[in-house]
């Protein structure tokens, strides 16, 4: 019998007949202060909205911006009007019955992203939907937490171009960045900020028509991507050359037992009875609107980490975690031009160590021109010799009460 990891992280096993198509649904939870379609708070300790029928929905204007910035992000096609629908179908911590999402008129179409291995993996859309709860199930009882139902995602499809577990977390970490940098979500995998489906099939080398597929859901981690695809194909490899057929299915992925288990079968498909919502009109994007947002989305923050790796000297690490969010970029070019002593090196050094561990509000607080001014003033004392880094870390406090030192 084939072991169960012999496929992780390979493209094939060696010697397989057999090739893996593998396409990602990635759901992206935007970074909103309320959810996407009432006035309630977002936070996971906030009210509960089970947008139950008799309730209007608004929609979170916010959401359309951090839309069109991610499909700037990755080269989609903008669409000029989306529309949202409801999504009719029953599940337990889908209390009203539909959900309401975006169906054959997304707000992106298209784009895509380029791997390490020059691959580009295409985007078939984005689109905007409201998240439903969360069903735990533990010691043989199911329970329904609400807490972010309502919350708004971006739901990223790729097309079927991915063919190996290698690739699929590769693209997952791209995306990742790009979205955490521009803003468009927080990223906390752990609290479900990014979290992925994977539809993966074999077929027999040199065929064109696609295997029968199986869907992996909800794995919220990229090492666990890459782990449960590679098990998954393992597998499906091992029964193909059993002579037993893949059921269409939904499978989950057990970490421990490294494993995926069958969760419920998929060989109808849904009859979700899409129609327009009649509570929200269609979204009408401005070309004004699109090209703010453009400029904006223009910013690479790989290409902006080799470059300062490369122009400026500074740690690949440091790079890294100086463009990890355009905030953090921002802070430090903007020393960069008031910073009269003090190396680039230098500064990317001081700010990584000193500075981005501090919370987002107080990095935030940073934009401001006065707190700038010191913190550049405070990093060429140190570079100048005039007081020490000790020094510097006791008194970064003064920065957010406004004071020199």
């Amino acid at each position: 019998m084939m072991h169960p990891l012999h496929l992780r992280g390979q493209d094939s096993a060696s010697g397989s007949p057999f090739e893996a198509v593998i396409g990602l649904e990635v759901h992206c939870q935007m970074d909103l202060q309320t959810k996407l379609f009432s006035s309630c708070l977002s936070g996971e300790l906030d009210a509960v909205t089970l947008g139950l029928p008799g309730s209007l929905p608004v929609l979170n204007d916010r959401a359309i911006d951090l839309g069109l910035t991610l499909g700037w992000a990755v080269g989609a096609n903008i669409e000029p009007l989306s529309l949202f629908v409801r999504k009719n179908y029953f599940y337990p911590d889908l209390p009203k019955g539909y959900q309401i999402t975006q169906s054959d008129k997304p707000i992106c179409t298209g784009g895509g992203i380029l791997l390490s291995n020059g691959k580009f993996v295409r985007l078939d859309r984005i689109h905007i939907e409201e998240d439903a709860g969360k069903t735990v199930h533990n010691n043989g009882c199911s329970l329904v937490d609400f807490r972010r139902a309502g919350v708004g995602l971006l739901e990223i499809v790729t097309l079927p171009d991915i063919s190996s577990p290698a690739e699929a977390s590769e693209f997952l970490r791209r995306l990742h960045r790009l979205a955490v940098f521009h803003g468009v979500t927080e990223g906390d995998m752990e609290r479900g900020h990014f979290r992925a489906d994977a539809n993966v099939s074999l077929r027999l080398r040199g065929e064109s028509r696609l295997g029968t597929r199986t869907e992996l859901k909800n794995i919220n981690s990229f090492r666990f991507v890459e782990r449960a695809i590679g098990v998954e194909i393992a597998r499906q490899s091992e029964s193909l050359a059993r002579g037993v057929p893949i059921v269409m299915e939904t499978r989950g992925f057990d970490s421990d037992r490294d494993r995926t288990f069958s969760m419920r079968s998929k060989e109808n498909a849904h009859d979700y009875r899409y129609f327009p919502d009649p509570d929200l009109p269609p979204v009408v994007v401005s070309e004004e609107r699109k090209e703010k947002l453009r400029i904006m989305a223009v910013v690479d923050p790989v290409s902006e980490a080799l470059a300062l790796q490369n122009t400026h000297g500074l740690s690949c690490d440091d790079a890294e975690a100086l463009t990890s969010t355009s905030t953090r970029l921002g802070l430090f070019r903007a020393i960069q031009g008031t910073a009269k002593v003090a190396s680039a090196k230098m500064l990317g050094s001081i700010l990584v160590s000193e500075v981005i561990r501090w919370s987002k509000q107080q990095q935030e607080q940073l934009g401001h021109a006065r707190a700038q001014k010191w913190l550049a003033d405070a990093i060429d004392a140190v570079a100048a010799g005039r007081v020490s880094a000790k020094t510097l870390r006791e008194n970064l406090a003064q920065v957010f009460e406004g004071q020199s030192s």
